[in-house]
């Protein structure tokens, strides 16, 4: 979901997950279906793996709710938060903070270019893939010129990746059956923005291959495959999560 022009804004984060040329031949990962929030409400969330939410705008309770409740069911969601977050008050409301991790405290700017992601110590299963290239991925090269602060967290969320000032750029949160990842600065932004306005270099610095990396890792870890083992040699236990509710 993301602002008006969807297509546009979602341009760099679908091309990441499904770029074009494996579309055409039948090989993309994912099956990606890009709407403008005008157009969540007509949604039936149940039939996607996991949502994602690029610059979140302002939205009535009713449309957070329904996006709660697809969490709660055992969804995954991703939230982007960007310029659209400028309006505080609007998202530290009661209905959008059943999936934010804490309130909205402040945009936190970093115009030399000194702050990016700093994933290295990083043990959540999404950075799994990411662990034999340490220290070979310039994280640098990518700075966050903005992105957004918060207070303390909420029981149960924990930051998975901070940024080189120690800030977090990655939340996680579970709520109910599904999660919530929270990343805090956007990946949404128009190509003809001017550089003075961006809020990073993610998707669009030099070859940004992790970027791609992590988009993929991200989504991969919400629609629940990264979190579980699938290929087991001989004679190695091999183990299967299944939920109370569904034993036999």
């Amino acid at each position: 979901v993301a602002p008006a022009p969807a297509d546009e804004y979602a341009f760099f984060f679908t091309e990441a997950l499904a770029p074009q040329v494996f579309r055409k031949n039948g090989q993309a990962r994912f099956d990606c279906q890009v709407v403008a929030y005008d157009k969540l409400a007509q949604q039936t969330l149940e039939q996607y793996a996991a949502v994602c939410l690029l610059d979140p705008q302002p939205m009535p309770d009713n449309l957070w709710q329904q996006v709660t409740s697809y969490v709660e069911a055992g969804g995954g969601l991703a939230m982007f938060l960007g310029e659209n977050a400028h309006t505080m008050p609007d998202f530290n409301r009661a209905a959008p903070q059943e999936l934010l991790p804490v309130p909205l405290e402040l945009q936190a700017r970093a115009p030399d270019g000194n702050v990016y992601l700093t994933p290295n110590d990083s043990q959540h299963p999404m950075w799994a893939k990411f662990r034999p290239l340490r220290g070979s991925v310039d994280w640098e090269a990518y700075p966050v010129y903005r992105y957004w602060r918060f207070g303390k967290l909420v029981s149960g969320a924990a930051v998975v990746t901070t940024f080189s000032d120690q800030r977090p750029a990655i939340i996680e949160r579970p709520v109910k059956k599904g999660r919530v990842m929270t990343i805090t600065t956007p990946v949404s932004e128009p190509a003809e923005l001017n550089e003075d306005d961006r809020w990073n270099l993610l998707p669009t610095g030099l070859e940004p291959w992790p970027f791609v990396m992590l988009s993929n890792e991200l989504m991969l870890y919400l629609v629940g495959s990264a979190d579980e083992q699938v290929n087991y040699t001989v004679g190695q236990p091999a183990i299967v999560r299944i939920e109370a509710q569904q034993r036999r």
